[in-house]
């Protein structure tokens, strides 16, 4: 092969492997582009994936913590287990005095008890339901045997002049076993039935009725029916509260306790006259039996009776709450401050009629023609006009 042959022919395997080589890069490029592309993608497919798990978790920690503050609100709010019908509802305990407490929105708006209920019957009026006691004794250096009991300001002693192993029994009804209370609870409504049990008054019990998220409920007492029995008196409980008369009388809640860093005096009542001067002995068994480091207790508060109101408001100006109590066959309002205890009276007619209890929050209250008006968020109008649509509502 001559010179000029043999570079020619180089020349052309030269042209021939140079493109080879790049035939060859192209795969290794287009694979290194493409590879770059996908880790690319992938790192963003991944990074989405991370930050929609962050969000999915950022969400659920969101909801968790409301949900928890939710239920510590709710806890806090949330009146005892028992009470959990709305807005009101009762929970009577079996225990001395049978009080029925009543609770309106998770706070006890105040006490209907069977102990400052009064019954006449017979011709007696007492407590509804009461208590059996026997007489704490202390004898004298001659056997002579005293009662004696602890009161506000004093230690009281009389002479024993009935047997001492007798009970003392006050109220109509004391048997705290013989009590029943019945509950019955549908979408709207609850019932729930208080039988204080058997005895010389049959039938003696009461009924109270709720409304579902109603701010008002009803009582009423029940006795089968008897010659014998008179009026009755609803008494409850209620601190702080003013009394409003239909009449535009506003009566201030004037009740005031003070205790005092003072032993009490020991005080003997004997033929109708009252004397510290006892035996030494005497004294030194009283000491024995009644703890007399006890602060002395001094009450004062105003009453009044009532007898031509159709109805009471209780306002207590601290809670901005009213309470309208009405009875349609009341006989008349007594109210004491000094106790905070009141009671509405209603006459016997082949039964006692019912009392309603209406909650009004944040009224503003206003008199004329001889009838209270009330402008809140809950209504606006006459006292008289809103027990008529109440009782009309529920009978």
């Amino acid at each position: 092969m001559n010179k000029g042959k043999k570079d020619e022919w180089e020349e052309e395997f030269e042209k021939w492997r140079k493109e080879s080589q790049k035939k060859a890069a192209k795969p290794a490029e287009f694979h290194e582009i493409y590879s770059s592309q996908i880790k690319e993608e992938t790192r963003e497919k991944i990074s989405g994936v991370e930050k929609s798990i962050n969000k999915k978790w950022i969400v659920l920690g969101s909801i968790v913590l409301v949900l928890a503050a939710v239920l510590i609100i709710s806890f806090a709010t949330t009146p005892p287990v028992e009470a959990k019908f709305k807005d009101i509802d009762v929970i009577v305990k079996d225990t001395t005095g049978l009080p029925g407490d009543i609770y309106y929105k998770g706070t006890n708006l105040f006490t209907l008890t069977g102990w400052e209920s009064k019954l006449e019957y017979d011709g007696k009026e007492d407590r509804l339901f009461g208590k059996e006691s026997y007489k704490e004794l202390v004898f004298d250096e001659n056997g002579e045997a005293y009662t004696v009991i602890s009161l506000d300001k004093e230690i009281r002693l009389e002479p024993l002049t009935t047997n001492p192993e007798e009970v003392t029994r006050i109220g109509w009804f004391t048997d705290l076993e013989k009590i029943t209370v019945n509950e019955e609870t549908s979408w709207d409504e609850k019932k729930v039935d208080v039988l204080l049990g058997s005895g010389e008054i049959e039938g003696a019990g009461f009924d109270y009725n709720f409304y579902k998220k109603k701010p008002y409920f009803k009582i009423k007492f029940n006795a089968d029916e008897n010659e014998k029995l008179g009026d009755f008196a609803y008494g409850f409980t209620m601190k702080g509260y003013d009394v409003l008369l239909e009449n535009g009388t506003w009566l201030k809640n004037d009740n005031e306790v003070v205790e005092i860093e003072q032993t009490p005096e020991i005080i003997l009542n004997k033929s109708g006259s009252a004397t510290t001067d006892i035996s030494d002995e005497l004294r030194e068994n009283v000491l024995n039996k009644i703890n007399v480091n006890q602060k002395v207790t001094t009450r004062s508060g105003s009453a009044s009776d009532v007898s031509d109101s159709k109805y009471e408001i209780f306002y207590n100006p601290e809670e901005e709450k009213a309470i309208i109590v009405y009875s349609p066959e009341s006989a008349q309002f007594k109210n004491s401050f000094l106790w905070n205890v009141f009671w509405v009276y209603t006459p016997y007619d082949d039964g006692y009629a019912p009392v309603y209890f209406i909650v009004v929050e944040e009224p503003e209250l206003l008199h004329g023609g001889n009838d209270w008006y009330i402008e809140s968020e809950q209504y606006a109008g006459s006292v008289n006009d809103y027990i008529s649509k109440v009782v009309g509502e529920i009978g």
